[in-house]
């Protein structure tokens, strides 16, 4: 887990609080190509050809930070059904909340503390990603095979014919 934490530091897309306006300010996150096997081996992916948000900081609730856009990214993925990779482009929502106060249960949103004088913008890219990501990717139309047809039974009566007729008396 070290290793991958020290190349998230390498993505790294950090904001002072402080300076954001009143009217909050327009946040454009990309990463170089040079990043992009980072980003990769970040969130375990074959490639990734191209990473880029908008994302919209403003002031949120007495010093806290409300972070909103979104994320789109150009890569492959390998499928769970074939094991053959895909390209895909995915574009994903970002929303998250920040607050100097102490976050408690009661809270409905998800709110984050707000960790000091700077909001890491590029974590909070990989981290949406990461989320969204489809665990199971499969290519455009592959589905799973389905289970073979039972052969017939020859009038064998088996355990679970007897339970599925009394089944169907009783219903």
């Amino acid at each position: 887990m070290k290793h991958t934490m020290k190349h998230a530091a390498e993505f790294s897309r950090p904001i002072e609080v402080d300076r954001i306006p009143r009217k909050g300010s327009h946040e454009i996150v990309t990463a170089a190509p040079d990043e992009l096997h980072i980003i990769a081996e970040i969130l375990k992916l074959p490639s990734v050809q191209a990473l880029k948000s908008k994302l919209e900081v403003t002031p949120w609730q007495g010093g806290g930070i409300k972070v909103k856009g979104e994320v789109t990214i150009a890569m492959t993925l390998q499928s769970v059904v074939s094991l053959e990779d895909f390209e895909a482009t995915e574009t994903y929502s970002v929303e998250r909340y920040f607050s100097k106060r102490a976050v408690t249960d009661d809270d409905t949103a998800d709110i984050d503390p707000l960790p000091g004088r700077l909001i890491d913008l590029g974590a909070i890219v990989l981290e949406t990603i990461g989320l969204e990501l489809d665990p199971y990717p499969r290519k455009p139309g592959e589905v799973f095979a389905s289970a073979p047809e039972p052969e017939p039974d020859d009038g064998k009566v088996t355990p679970f014919a007897k339970l599925s007729a009394e089944l169907s008396k009783k219903c």
